[in-house]
């Protein structure tokens, strides 16, 4: 599959002013339906429109609690991965199902308890490492019904398109081009990582999977294509083992604007040396740019405190089924004076 036009790129990269407010629209929208289904007995028992002010009543979250709820969930969603020793691949599209699923929807009218399982299950067929329903749901201590009867409405919230691409894939390619560059000797590279003992460039290929997982439960997926997040997670391995690469992803922009101007020239377009070269220099500022934003969304999330992010989306969660138990409380006052 091809990233630069695949339909990952295409629908499902935003800017950061679209997302944010996909996600207001998304509560917005949510909001406005479950006060329909509960205002149009009103309004069909007295013949009038639905009040406004009741339209603009306080949402019982803000777009920030439910984005910590969801971090939560995505979170949850990890750990089952790993304890069930899922395939990365499977960890990786289980997240992106549950972001994009949440980019169109709200956790006010979808609960994640719903959504997170499916996602898993999901994520296991679409990458060949299926698990029956059944058999998910009893490692996860959760209902059969729990997994399956959400599958078509995730479909449908996912638009049907399954198509992922992962940065571990990404991610395998940078390190494949460093061990050919260090077996070559290669000036391209930083000095100190022609130098290293293979034992630390083993040692930053760990330690660049776990940035990667730790990327993925920011908006980082949503926002920069795969290769930007590889990146990003090779370059924070380093940087821990005090090794720069500066060099070394240079050569990885350029390599990779030549790969696109080959392409170019292949179908048809403009592929000329020299444009290629000046647009390999704008290609590495653009991905040190990408990367400088990867860090800030790690830098603004933080260090994640499980207890305490599992005691917000608790408060949370709560908030929701109270919101929602009134609401039904509502209707059911209004259907009593109809009678």
């Amino acid at each position: 599959m091809n990233f630069p036009t695949s339909t990952h790129k295409r629908e499902w990269l935003f800017d950061a002013n679209t997302l944010n407010g996909k996600y207001a629209a998304a509560q917005q929208q949510a909001l406005e339906s479950l006060r329909a289904a509960r205002d149009v007995t009103s309004t069909a028992a007295d013949g009038a429109g639905i009040d406004s002010k009741k339209q603009r009543a306080d949402c019982p979250i803000s777009v920030l609690d439910e984005t910590e709820l969801k971090l939560y969930y995505q979170v949850k969603l990890k750990a089952i991965c790993e304890q069930l020793k899922m395939p990365s691949k499977v960890l990786h599209a289980a997240l992106l199902y549950f972001k994009r699923f949440y980019v169109q929807s709200s956790c006010l009218e979808h609960d994640p308890t719903r959504v997170m399982p499916t996602c898993i299950y999901l994520a296991c067929k679409v990458e060949e490492a299926y698990r029956s329903g059944e058999s998910l749901a009893k490692a996860m201590g959760i209902e059969p019904s729990t997994v399956l009867r959400f599958e078509v409405p995730l479909l449908q919230g996912l638009q049907f398109d399954l198509v992922v691409h992962s940065p571990y894939r990404a991610l395998a390619g940078l390190f494949k081009e460093l061990d050919d560059l260090r077996l070559q000797s290669s000036p391209m590279l930083d000095p100190q990582l022609l130098a290293a003992p293979p034992d630390v460039i083993d040692k930053a290929r760990g330690r660049a999977r776990a940035a990667a997982d730790s990327l993925l439960l920011t908006d980082a997926p949503l926002l920069h294509a795969p290769g930007v997040i590889a990146a990003a997670a090779l370059r924070s391995a380093f940087r821990t083992l005090q090794l720069p690469c500066h060099q070394f992803l240079r050569h990885a922009a350029q390599r990779g604007k030549q790969q696109q101007v080959a392409a170019a020239a292949a179908g048809g377009g403009s592929g000329d040396g020299s444009s290629g070269s000046l647009d390999a220099a704008a290609a590495e500022q653009q991905l040190l740019a990408n990367m400088a934003a990867v860090d800030d969304l790690v830098a603004r999330q933080g260090e994640i405190n499980e207890a305490g992010l599992q005691s917000r989306a608790a408060e949370v969660d709560r908030a929701i089924k109270l919101w929602k138990k009134g609401l039904q409380q509502q209707q059911q006052q209004q259907q009593q004076q109809q009678q």
